[in-house]
């Protein structure tokens, strides 16, 4: 899937399945050099049940992955390198794990992370991955509204941003009304140009 998107966008299903899949069989599928994100997941309404695994994406220039108003998305070994956007772009996204996997030198402008979500809720996992050179944050999360009970980050790598542009390892606002929960064990954070973890919380918000 060379210089090719994929969009995986449905009304509850896609292609008569309840859970749109893009999913390596053997090797891995690579895409590189889009036009705009490489893999979109989003919908009107919401979407649930969706995979993207063993993708390696290189150089979109848009989001590497792109998902809006969906739930429940599971991303393993995935490799995402050098998005114009996000590595990982989300709005309204509840449920998410991103396991055995690595978003490298992502975004270029001061809302792109390598992983940046808006209004992520439910349980979020990333585990066993690897996250640098970001444009600003490695990994954001900034929420409105709704509750993220909890954000669990188990034996994750933070090695580091942009030296002249970068900003926090893990930066997590939760604004008023909100639930935000976060638990990070096992994981490692150097050569981040501003803090290793930041958590914000504006107003009345419930957090640990």
């Amino acid at each position: 899937l060379i210089g090719e998107g994929v969009a995986l966008k449905a009304s509850g299903v896609y292609n008569g399945a309840t859970n749109p899949q893009l999913r390596a069989a053997g090797t891995a599928p690579k895409v590189s050099n889009t036009a705009g994100a490489a893999v979109t997941i989003t919908d009107g309404g919401t979407i649930s049940n969706n995979e993207v695994s063993g993708v390696e994406i290189t150089s979109a220039t848009g989001a590497g992955v792109s998902m809006g108003n969906v739930a429940s998305v599971t991303m393993d070994n995935d490799k995402i390198d050098a998005s114009t956007g996000s590595g990982v772009r989300g709005t309204n996204v509840n449920g998410f794990s991103f396991t055995n996997g690595s978003i490298l030198s992502s975004g270029s402008v001061a809302s792109d992370g390598n992983m940046s979500f808006d209004n992520l809720s439910g349980s979020a996992t990333i585990s066993d991955s690897t996250f640098a050179g970001a444009f600003t944050d490695n990994l954001r999360v900034s929420n409105t509204s709704g509750s993220l009970n909890r954000l669990t980050i188990t034996n994750a790598n933070f090695n580091g941003n942009s030296a002249t542009t970068g900003n926090t390892a893990v930066n997590l606002t939760a604004n008023n009304g909100t639930t935000l929960n976060v638990t990070v064990t096992g994981s490692h954070f150097t050569s981040t140009r501003s803090q290793h973890f930041q958590l914000s919380m504006n107003g009345t918000v419930t957090s640990d």
